[in-house]
């Protein structure tokens, strides 16, 4: 997450570091930031939404080119059989 022209990042052991963008310098923080915590999973969870939406819009699709498709074949079969 950057915030404010700082990098905020997490170890998989749960510590947080600090890298300043401009300077490039590297601080730990001593304790957690629970504020960062939860707007981090509010982030995550909001990502997760956007995930779980397009997977039903892409199945909506995939449904309505399906019988799109299957409508021109019975067109064309139509059109043949005259």
């Amino acid at each position: 997450m950057v915030r404010d022209g700082t990098l905020i990042v997490t170890s998989e052991r749960g510590e947080i570091y600090r890298v300043d963008l401009k300077t490039k310098g590297v601080t730990k923080s001593e304790q957690p930031n629970t504020s960062l915590k939860r707007a981090a999973r509010a982030e995550i969870l909001a990502l997760e939404n956007q995930r779980a939406n397009a997977i039903v819009a892409n199945a909506y699709l995939n449904a309505t080119c399906t019988n799109i498709e299957s409508s021109l074949s019975s067109v064309r079969l139509d059109l043949q059989n005259g």
